[in-house]
């Protein structure tokens, strides 16, 4: 229910709910499973504090026990919190150690990549950009290469990897005015987006990250045609939200491209 609708009065339903799963279960092999959905319950409504020492304790538990599976999950949604938190340096650190659990569970190929993403991630907070493109050009060819179907177990879709992986890199990109590198990773994107079969909306959706590094290239013309192409797939898709960032990129751009002729 949560993974669907996580508003203040669901949540509010839910996580009384949890709690006593998490109490009933006391125990139990189920109990760190259950104790895991509510940390990510509490996580969803704002109560970091509690959710932080739930996900610390449950984990430490899931390592006593040899549960390095759950372990490497919930130690994602901790990551996420520090991030979220501003705590890179302690993120950073947790995500080696994710890494090691992952590891430790057996899991495969894609699930280990999902770990280093989320590693490059926490590096392009901290700034750390000329290593997060230089780590990112390194795994491109696994993402070629690497079948789709592992043989190990996994936890990770591969096309969240790659595009999630590569989005690391664009921002990297972006955030240090690499322009042109930008556009290649975003074309990548673009491209594995298109064949898992994503709609005409999130296509645009992607395409329209073209329009920045176009306008800082100052390839106005091709910014121009990116954002009507865009629009018109907002307007006939009803992204409305979509639609606002397409408006103020076009007077973005009119603003930019009129002091160049003045």
């Amino acid at each position: 229910m949560i993974q669907r609708d996580s508003s203040p009065t669901t949540l509010a339903f839910a996580i009384p709910l949890l709690q006593r799963i998490v109490e009933n279960d006391r125990g139990k092999e189920s109990s760190l499973m259950a104790a895991g959905v509510l940390a990510n319950a509490l996580l969803k409504a704002g109560r970091t504090a509690e959710a932080e020492q739930m996900l610390r304790d449950v984990i430490q538990a899931c390592v006593a026990q040899g549960n390095y599976r759950l372990a490497s999950g919930l130690a994602g949604h901790l990551l996420n919190l520090l991030r979220g938190d501003g705590r890179f340096p302690a993120a950073l650190t947790l995500a080696a150690e994710m890494a090691e659990y992952t590891r430790r569970a057996g899991l495969g190929p894609w699930t280990q990549l999902a770990d280093e993403a989320m590693r490059l991630q926490v590096l392009v907070d901290m700034g750390k950009y000329d290593a997060v493109l230089a780590r990112v050009a390194e795994l491109r060819p696994q993402l070629e290469t690497l079948p789709e179907q592992s043989a190990a177990a996994e936890t990770a879709n591969p096309w969240n990897v790659r595009e999630t992986l590569l989005n690391t890199g664009c921002k990297a990109a972006v955030y240090s005015e690499q322009w042109a590198q930008a556009l290649a990773f975003n074309g990548d994107i673009l491209r594995y987006t298109a064949a898992r079969g994503a709609d005409a909306l999130e296509l645009a959706r992607t395409r329209f990250n073209d329009y920045g590094p176009l306008l800082s290239l100052k390839r106005y013309a091709e910014a121009r045609a990116l954002l009507h192409d865009c629009r018109a797939v907002f307007e006939r898709e009803k992204g409305f939200q979509e639609l606002g960032a397409v408006y103020s990129a076009l007077a973005d751009l009119e603003d930019t491209v009129g002091e160049r002729a003045t």
